[in-house]
């Protein structure tokens, strides 16, 4: 399984206070092979093609096309073909045939890691940015004004892609360096269609406007990473893009020990209130909300309820969102009418699961002790044991290759000698086999037909813990697993 992991941008590149424009294509997940339309009325400079995927262990090419249509027979204006730990292959394919490759050696994609992609359309040609590096640069052929269609297939797993209108360069930051980057990529949540103005891969320290005011049921969406060093961040609330300027509410967790919360009128820090740190680690990944209630600012961080600020400032003062410290944003964004009490549905529907493709949802609020990104082979303590009525919530993405995983609930940490009480072994398109293995022995295998999983796709389950069994429910749908 494919899980989002965290680590640190080094970025040259950013979307200048632009959102993906709403009239063009946004996927989650796709399956693989994939064809689609991009863009009516064909590219245009200035714009950009982000992609975010893994490459799987056993993989070994991959190609993204940018084409004039959406059959086999169309012309390609840009063929990518990266073979992976070998050469990448550059080239056009027009009238039927092939034209000259340009070959540059493969330097930026891993077997087995995520990775992040900006194709940046330019005057001259498609420059190709990989975990925020360039790399590649292959000057048009075809007329951009041609190219409606993207193509994508072979060995690789998409978790997001959308176009971008608005891009410009920025000077490289020391920022970057201070965090610590390398060329890997903490993977973005798939964005829900209710979010708007996107700011994609903000340069810390970042100011930037709120385009709409803010108002009551409003929700500002953040996903990001901690760097291994860290030791606080802060996220402002402002009344302006000065350092003069109040902030309606300042957000300053320190890591490991506490998060303040204040505000700054008139030149001067006001009362200040802090709260528990407890849902912040140095070297992973978080997401969180701030959601704008009548009262003041409620704060969620990975799906759980973490501090209320009350307004000292009016909201209709607010006009900018200021980001500082020792953290990386891939991405925020505004969400304009928010539901204080989401149900199961709800989540469904802000996270786009009633879509053809499903996506992730956020975490639960009842749900504790969460485990975010682990690492894969995982082996891990269920907190006081089970117990009748409980259940164990997985969110997980399938890579475009999977054939199996398995969950285990045993004993102890050794995988010789404990007991396994419950062993969920998915083969992916085939069956799954449910089974316990005691006194060293398996014992008799239990078979469901497996319809319930996509390879290349996210999926979310529950394993409820019965008096009489284990049940594995798949997006409402019980297996009744015993």
């Amino acid at each position: 399984m494919s899980f989002l992991t965290s680590v640190v941008s080094q970025s040259s590149w950013f979307c200048s206070n632009t959102c993906f424009h709403s009239g063009h294509q946004q996927v989650s997940n796709p399956i693989i092979p994939y064809v689609g339309p991009i863009i009516a009325g064909g590219l245009k400079p200035g714009m950009a093609l982000y992609i975010q995927g893994v490459v799987p262990d056993n993989a070994n090419q991959f190609s993204i096309n940018f084409q004039t249509g959406q059959n086999k027979f169309d012309d390609i204006a840009f063929h990518f073909n990266p073979w992976i730990g070998q050469h990448v292959y550059l080239n056009s394919f027009q009238n039927g045939n092939w034209a000259v490759k340009d070959c540059v050696p493969d330097e930026s994609f891993t077997k087995g890691a995520a990775f992040n992609m900006f194709i940046v359309i330019t005057t001259d040609g498609y420059e190709v940015y990989v975990n925020d590096l360039k790399h590649y640069m292959f000057q048009h052929r075809i007329p951009l004004d041609k190219v409606t269609t993207l193509a994508i297939c072979g060995d690789v797993s998409i978790d997001f892609f959308g176009l971008c209108e608005n891009w410009r360069r920025s000077g490289f930051t020391e920022q970057a360096v201070s965090t610590g980057s390398s060329n890997s990529f903490f993977n973005i949540l798939p964005v829900p269609s209710e979010m708007s103005h996107l700011i994609i891969q903000p340069v810390l320290p970042h100011v930037g406007k709120i385009r709409d005011r803010l108002k009551p049921e409003m929700a500002i969406f953040f996903q990001g990473a901690l760097p291994a060093h860290t030791k606080e961040f802060e996220i402002n609330f402002q009344t302006g893009q000065s350092d003069s300027d109040d902030i309606a509410f300042h957000f300053n967790p320190h890591i490991g020990q506490y998060v303040c919360l204040n505000s700054f009128r008139n030149g001067i820090w006001e009362k200040e209130e802090r709260v528990s740190e407890e849902l912040f680690t140095k070297g992973a990944a978080f997401y969180m909300f701030v959601v704008i209630g009548s009262e003041g600012y409620e704060v969620y961080v990975n799906g759980l309820q973490h501090c209320r600020f009350e307004h000292r400032v009016p909201l209709e003062n607010v006009s900018t969102i200021s980001i500082y410290g020792d953290v990386i944003i891939p991405i925020y964004g505004f969400i304009d009418n928010w539901n204080r009490s989401f149900t199961f549905t709800d989540f469904l529907k802000i996270t786009g699961m009633g879509s053809s493709v499903p996506s992730l949802l956020p975490v639960l609020s009842e749900i504790s002790h969460p485990v975010i990104l682990p690492t894969i082979p995982y082996v891990g303590t269920i907190r006081g044991g089970i117990k009748p009525d409980m259940a164990v919530f997985f969110q997980g993405t399938l890579p475009a290759h999977a054939k199996k995983f398995t969950i285990n609930f045993q004993k102890g940490p050794s995988d010789s000698d404990s007991d396994i009480a419950f062993q969920f072994n998915a083969l992916i398109g085939q069956y799954i086999n449910l089974n316990c293995f005691r006194n060293a022995s398996w014992e008799q295998e239990e078979t469901t037909p497996e319809k319930l999983l996509t390879k290349g796709a996210a999926f979310n389950m529950f394993i409820i813990i019965s008096t009489e069994g284990y049940e594995v429910c798949f997006l409402n749908k019980f297996l009744h697993l015993h």
